[in-house]
């Protein structure tokens, strides 16, 4: 439905709905799963983010509870790396700058146990100051846990122009911190 005064859509689809919700403190980005397992996809992204907390370029759960079905994360202010290369190719500089700060993100994330397993652009936030941020850890598995615990291995999950082959379940390898890295 439309949004209320003081709150901007910034993304929606038929299982997922993010929105910046303006708060007399400040402005948090809301995500709110929808659909029949809405719940549980709530509750693994909570608890994956909850384990990533102090991971220097990873999304972060704003203090406190916003609202039940709703996963409250502190806003960056930024938008998405996606959104950014609409208008081409970035510079050598730029490019190589941010590659280097992603590879940092990716090994604190690794660092902490934790697969990605849906690296893109569109996952990517560049803070109002260009750092980029990952965000959108539904997908997300810690290291030690099988694809099939949390997603069907009949079906592939990821973007597919991101997509490690092992991540295709084509091969019968293992998905691991490698499937990030191919992403990135």
């Amino acid at each position: 439905g439309p949004a209320s005064p003081g709150v901007e859509v910034l993304y929606e689809s038929l299982t997922t709905r993010v929105t910046r919700k303006r708060l007399p403190a400040g402005s948090v980005i809301c995500k709110e799963p929808i659909g029949a397992d809405a719940a549980r996809r709530l509750r693994h992204e909570a608890a994956v983010l909850a384990r990533l907390a102090g991971c220097a370029g990873v999304a972060a759960l704003a203090p406190g509870a916003l609202a039940p079905g709703v996963l409250a994360l502190q806003d960056s202010g930024g938008a998405a790396l996606a959104d950014s290369l609409r208008g081409g190719p970035l510079e050598p500089d730029r490019l190589l700058q941010l590659a280097a700060a992603l590879a940092r993100c990716v090994a604190a994330m690794h660092g902490a146990g934790v697969l990605h397993r849906d690296i893109c652009p569109a996952n990517i936030v560049l803070t109002a100051s260009g750092e980029p941020l990952l965000i959108d850890f539904d997908l997300a598995l810690p290291d030690d846990m099988e694809a099939g615990d949390v997603s069907s291995q009949d079906s592939m999950v990821g973007t597919l122009a991101y997509l490690p082959p092992e991540q295709t379940g084509r091969t019968g390898r293992a998905v691991d911190r490698r499937s990030d890295l191919y992403a990135l």
